[in-house]
């Protein structure tokens, strides 16, 4: 997955998180994407190495991601 994809797989979630009505997660998933889009390809590694060792829900892997990047 390229760093362009992925930031589009991140936005598409930010859309699905926003058709249920949770609209701070859409923003979430949405400014986790541009934050990757401005870090570049090593960060985007880390973060889908995160995803695969950690695999679930989508929301639980945000949680864990907003918890590192904190």
């Amino acid at each position: 997955v390229t760093p362009s994809e992925f930031s589009f797989l991140l936005r598409r979630l930010g859309d699905y998180a926003e058709i249920r009505g949770a609209s701070q997660e859409a923003m979430a998933w949405r400014r986790l994407a541009d934050d990757l889009d401005r870090l570049g390809s090593s960060e985007q590694r880390r973060l889908t190495d995160l995803a695969r060792s950690e695999p679930g829900e989508p929301r639980a892997l945000l949680e864990k991601v907003l918890e590192r990047l904190a």
